[in-house]
C-alpha cells in the first residue's frame, strides 16, 4: 500500500461528526461580565416593624452565596436562620442572577425562618418546578404522599413515553417513586429542578474524548487517525483508499485480532480503544 501520509502525525477525521454533532471546540470571545443592581429587603410580619433593605451591584454569574452573607453581615443576621425568596421561590446558594433571568432593580426578599415551625403538621407544600428555558412553575403536593407521581401529573401533555424522559432533582437528589416532602423536609417555594432530555438535547451534549488508532497494511506501513467514538470505519478506509468510483465498493478490509470489521460501524460498537492496531488487506474484485 502507497504510503501518502506522515506515518507521526495522526490523520483527524473526527471533525466531520464533530460539525453535526456541536463537538468542535471554539474559542469563546472575552466579554466584560455584566453587572446590575439588586434589592435584599428583610420581610417583617409586624406593622410596627419597619423593612430593612440593602442593595448590591453584582455580576451576573456570581452565586448569590455571596449576596445572602454580605447582607446578613450588614444587618447583623444570623445566615443559618435566613431563607431567601426570588420570585416566591427559594433562592439556593449556588443560584446566580443569570440562570434566574434577573435584571437591573430586581428584589430578594429575606425572611427569618421560624423556630420550631411545625412543617410536619401542614399536609400540603407548595413547590416551584424549574424546567429548562421554561417559566418557573408552582405547585402544591401532598407532603405524606410519593412526590414523584403528584410532580409528574403536571406534565399531562407529555404523555406516558414523553414522560419517560422527565426527572425531578432535589437538593442533588433525583427524587424516585418512594420520597415524600415530608421525609425530605420540604418546605413551601423550595425549588425542584425538573429536566426533559429530549428538550435538552439541543442544548447539553457530551464531549467525547478523542483516541488515536492505527492502521497496518501488509507492507508494515503505519498510518494513524486521530478520531471520536462516532467515527465510522467506512471513514478511515475512505482516506486509505477511495471506494471504486464504477462500483462504489471499498477494496479495502478492516481486521481487528483476526475478525473483520464492517464499515459502517463505529468505533464505539465494536470496542476499539486508544492506541489499539487494525490489520488493513487491499482487495481484489469479488473480495
Amino acid at each position: 500500500m502507497k504510503r501518502r501520509y506522515d506515518p507521526k502525525v495522526p490523520i483527524d477525521i473526527s471533525e466531520d461528526e464533530e460539525i453535526g454533532e456541536c463537538l468542535a471546540i471554539v474559542k469563546k470571545e472575552k466579554r466584560e461580565t455584566k453587572k446590575i443592581g439588586v434589592k435584599v429587603v428583610k420581610k417583617s410580619n409586624s406593622i410596627s416593624e419597619e423593612e430593612e433593605s440593602v442593595t448590591f451591584q453584582i455580576e451576573t454569574d456570581i452565586p448569590l452565596r455571596w449576596v445572602m452573607i454580605a447582607f446578613c453581615q450588614k444587618s447583623g443576621l444570623d445566615f443559618q436562620t435566613i431563607r431567601f425568596e426570588f420570585n416566591s421561590a427559594k433562592l439556593r446558594e449556588t443560584d446566580t442572577p443569570h440562570q434566574l433571568g434577573m435584571v437591573h432593580d430586581d428584589v430578594i426578599f429575606s425572611t427569618l425562618i421560624p423556630g420550631g415551625s411545625g412543617y410536619s403538621a401542614v399536609n400540603y407544600v407548595t413547590l416551584c418546578i424549574r424546567m429548562h428555558k421554561e417559566t418557573d412553575m408552582f405547585r402544591s403536593v401532598r407532603r405524606s404522599t410519593a412526590i414523584l407521581p403528584q410532580l409528574m401529573r403536571c406534565f399531562p401533555s407529555s404523555g406516558p413515553q414523553k414522560q419517560g424522559s422527565l426527572s425531578f432533582v432535589y437538593g442533588g437528589l433525583k427524587l424516585d417513586e418512594n420520597h415524600t416532602a415530608k421525609e425530605l423536609n420540604m418546605e413551601d417555594g423550595d425549588v425542584s429542578d425538573g429536566f426533559n432530555f429530549n428538550t435538552m438535547s439541543s442544548s447539553l451534549s457530551i464531549i467525547r474524548p478523542h483516541i488515536t488508532l492505527k492502521v497496518k497494511c501488509v507492507s508494515g506501513n503505519l498510518t494513524l487517525f486521530r478520531v471520536t467514538q462516532n467515527t465510522r470505519l467506512g471513514q478511515m478506509m475512505d482516506r486509505l483508499v477511495p471506494p471504486n468510483p464504477l462500483s462504489g465498493d471499498k477494496n479495502i478490509r478492516f481486521l481487528f485480532h483476526g475478525r473483520q470489521l464492517e464499515a459502517t460501524k463505529t468505533v464505539e460498537e465494536v470496542q476499539l480503544q486508544d492506541g489499539d492496531q487494525i490489520d488493513s488487506i487491499l482487495c481484489l474484485r469479488g473480495c
